[in-house]
């Protein structure tokens, strides 16, 4: 998988794709005097590019685990490391899943129903919730093999800047979300709405092309790793 690239150069190429589609349709929606979000919204352009991503991340991982797959050592606790990759495959796969059809969304609907719950700008948010939750979770899951994570530091510039353009992506996310918020932004104008909407899939898609580089800079490392363990076999 691109085993030639050099991680900053897979980095700029995925930026580059990613800046292309986000201006091809920005430009678009500009020239049709429409709003932006039917551009980003499930099933567009810019919502199947943020599904093969979440692919392309799943798929890192698990060339990742192939690697670990053959490691006979654990950790003092008796953690077995290969779970952590196995884990982060299977996530971003759901993860991937999820973009394409909306499955928080549908849920967050199905709570609505089960419950009878009416709908109000606070009810309104618990997709929203639903998305931290599966950060949390990810994060939890990570800090719990913080051992074997901690060997592909080298990685985490690139992880770091992933969080705070995902954190940027659920807050506006939060921010739109609501009939009362939607009735503010009505007042000045629906279309700002609509570009804020945006903006939040900006930040999440090229969040994804972070989490690219963070995975796959990380299995650089990881046969490094194996190399090294190869000769002191």
């Amino acid at each position: 998988m691109m085993s030639g690239f050099s991680t900053k150069k897979l980095l700029s190429t995925a930026l580059l794709v990613d800046f292309v589609a986000i201006a091809a349709v920005i430009f678009r929606a500009i020239l049709l005097d429409k709003g932006p979000y039917r551009y980003f919204d499930e099933g567009s352009l810019i919502n199947w590019l943020s599904g093969i991503q979440l692919l392309i991340i799943a798929g890192i991982n698990w060339k990742i685990y192939r690697l670990r797959i053959g490691r006979k050592e654990v950790s003092q606790s008796g953690k077995n490391y290969q779970i952590l990759w196995q884990f982060l495959t299977f996530g971003f796969v759901f993860c991937a899943v999820d973009e394409l059809i909306q499955i928080h969304e549908r849920l967050d609907k199905f709570i609505h129903w089960i419950f009878q719950i009416q709908e109000t700008a606070l009810t309104d948010s618990i997709d929203d919730l639903i998305i931290v939750i599966y950060g949390i979770i990810g994060l939890l899951v990570i800090y719990y093999f913080r051992q074997e994570f901690y060997q592909y530091r080298e990685a985490f510039s690139y992880f770091k800047i992933a969080l705070i353009l995902a954190c940027c992506s659920i807050a506006l996310d939060f921010l739109t979300q609501g009939q009362e918020t939607s009735n503010l932004l009505n007042e000045t104008q629906e279309m700002q709405r609509e570009w804020l909407r945006s903006i939040e899939e900006i930040f999440k898609v090229f969040a994804e092309v972070f989490l690219i580089a963070t995975f796959y800079k990380c299995l650089r490392i990881a046969k490094r790793l194996k190399k090294v363990v190869g000769v002191k076999s």
